[in-house]
């Protein structure tokens, strides 16, 4: 009678260079979506920070913003929709 096994469980570790690749989420700064024009905010971030130097993404209504420095309330009231 034979005994059917299974491989040990495969171990994943990302080196270092791979964990550079994803920046902290507490580096994201996140604004709620409902009040933002998002045209304000995009052309707000690329003249304070210039292009490719900001990351955005949408999740769940908000702004998820990766910029050299988190945007002040001033900053974000100018992106506001009127």
């Amino acid at each position: 009678m034979s005994t059917f096994s299974l491989p040990p469980p495969m171990q994943i570790r990302a080196s270092d260079e791979q964990l550079d690749e994803f920046p902290d989420i507490s580096a994201y700064q996140s604004i709620p979506g409902k009040t933002i024009d998002s045209r304000k905010l995009s052309s707000f971030l690329r003249t304070k920070f210039g292009a490719g130097a900001y990351d955005v993404h949408i999740m769940q209504d908000s702004y998820c913003i990766l910029a050299p420095r988190k945007l002040s309330l001033d900053e974000i009231a100018r992106c506001r929709r009127r």
